[in-house]
């Protein structure tokens, strides 16, 4: 699991800084950073805060943060269905 792309992928779509995202957090933006990087691990309390924060479902931020497995095809859909699904989320949020 990538939770670190989903989480960047996530801020990136809502135009925030990892400043921004941290203060929102109320964390520091090192943790975002070490995130990001998949550095931490962080809590399911966490993630569902972030989850929460950013705007995104919980199951889609954790489809976002699932491996990629095969050719690079298949990571070519997957960044085309989670900037759509991230729009979506967007829209409705």
């Amino acid at each position: 699991m990538q939770l670190g792309r989903a989480i960047r992928l996530a801020r990136v779509k809502k135009g925030w800084t990892q400043d921004e995202l941290a203060r929102k957090l109320g964390v520091s933006t090192t943790y975002v950073s070490l995130l990001e990087r998949d550095k931490r691990d962080p809590s399911w309390s966490f993630i569902q805060k972030l989850a929460k924060t950013v705007g995104v479902p919980l199951p889609l931020l954790l489809l976002l943060a699932s491996d990629d497995e095969g050719t690079s095809r298949n990571s070519s859909l997957r960044s085309i269905l989670a900037n759509e699904l991230l729009a979506l989320a967007a829209t409705r949020g």
